[in-house]
């Protein structure tokens, strides 16, 4: 299949459907890479569902491809994001030392060698990642307006630092000056880069908010999403559309902000919480989104004994969920239902750690304690 029959257009344009050469996203990396180093049109010659600056995090491992007979390009992107764990595991331990050299390690060392880090060396999400451990790092270190600058590169590069901007706004331990000042930097870059990008290549460069809301398809959830769960069981159950699950989001986020604001929760508490919430409900979740959420999610279960049970039920049953999907159905869907009972345990534990935030102000202070 070539990659011009890959792609499928409406009469107006715009991407529709989109078929993969292989079922890793690799190829599709490469051939992104690839399409920027020809100078051709990123939104025109390859479909390109994200921001556009994460593409150009993929021309390294095109350019250092090793022959085929060694692997080829996904042998040097295996490589490259497998770096970009191990970088965000000695970030994190550089960033928190001084809470604990002995939790710092035990922290970066789940963080290297866990399972979903593991998988995802074959995702971007890696990159992603890293540069989210750098804004925390930079704004443990006080670096404020790096960090701000950070927030508006990272959300030009993928949407998920974008959690960032109404963490800062709303965190009350920061002076309202500084916080205004640290928007206009991070909106500032997001402005300039998405002008720079549309002058390139036009309207397109804004078509992940189709992509990313659910807008430019039917409704279908993905992997670990506790919608998928539903319409996986052999049982009809009836799910409300895209969009409403959009807005019903946004109705929690806003109500969680609310509560931030005057509880004066912290900067990387606020983050957490509304990442945590995003990924619990968003039709499309995969698995290797949840290494995103690790960094701080990980702070924060470190620091006791229930906080660590909490976390480790939920990461073990987000991963049997995950898991079940791999095998044949059985007897009577037995591994349909055992990965439906394990995305509904830990969804539930998911809102019982959220719900600790809410109900107790030590936790919302951890991090401005200690830092």
């Amino acid at each position: 299949m070539t990659w011009e029959k890959e792609k499928k257009f409406q009469e107006k344009g715009d991407v529709y459907f989109y078929f993969r050469v292989d079922k890793r996203d690799i190829a599709k990396f490469h051939r992104r890479a690839s399409v920027l180093l020809q100078r051709g049109n990123l939104y025109e010659d390859t479909r390109t569902g994200p921001p556009p600056l994460i593409n150009f995090m993929f021309i390294p491992p095109t350019l250092l491809s090793p022959p085929v007979s060694w692997g080829g390009y996904y042998l040097s992107f295996y490589i490259y994001f497998s770096l970009f764990i191990l970088l965000g595991s000695l970030l994190l331990f550089l960033g928190f030392k001084d809470w604990g050299e002995d939790k710092a390690f035990a922290l970066s060392i789940f963080y290297l060698i866990n399972p979903i880090s593991l998988t995802t060396i074959i995702q971007d999400e890696s990159v992603i990642a890293f540069i989210i451990i750098l804004i925390i790092f930079l704004l443990i270190k006080g670096k404020e307006k790096l960090g701000a600058l950070t927030i508006g590169l990272g959300s030009v590069t993928k949407v998920w630092s974008g959690f960032f901007i109404p963490a800062q706004l709303f965190d009350r331990n920061i002076n309202f000056k500084k916080r205004i000042y640290n928007l206009v930097i991070t909106v500032s870059v997001i402005g300039v880069l998405f002008l720079f990008f549309y002058l390139i290549w036009g309207p397109k460069v804004f078509w992940f908010l189709k992509f990313y809301s659910g807008t430019h398809s039917k409704f279908h959830p993905r992997d670990v999403s506790i919608w998928k769960n539903l319409v996986s069981i052999p049982v009809s159950i009836p799910l409300p559309s895209s969009s409403t699950i959009i807005v019903f989001i946004i109705i929690i986020e806003l109500i969680v902000l609310y509560l931030a604001y005057m509880k004066k929760w912290d900067t990387i508490s606020i983050f957490t919480v509304t990442l945590f919430i995003f990924m619990l409900f968003y039709p499309k979740m995969h698995l290797d989104y949840y290494l995103l959420l690790l960094p701080t999610l990980l702070f924060y279960s470190f620091r006791n004994r229930r906080n660590l049970m909490l976390f480790i039920s939920f990461y073990l049953f987000l991963i049997l969920s995950r898991s079940m999907k791999y095998l044949p159905e059985g007897p009577f869907h037995i591994t349909i239902w055992v990965s439906f009972i394990a995305g509904l345990l830990f969804t539930l534990i998911g809102l019982k750690i959220i719900s600790l935030f809410v109900t107790e102000d030590k936790i919302t202070k951890y991090f401005t304690d200690i830092f």
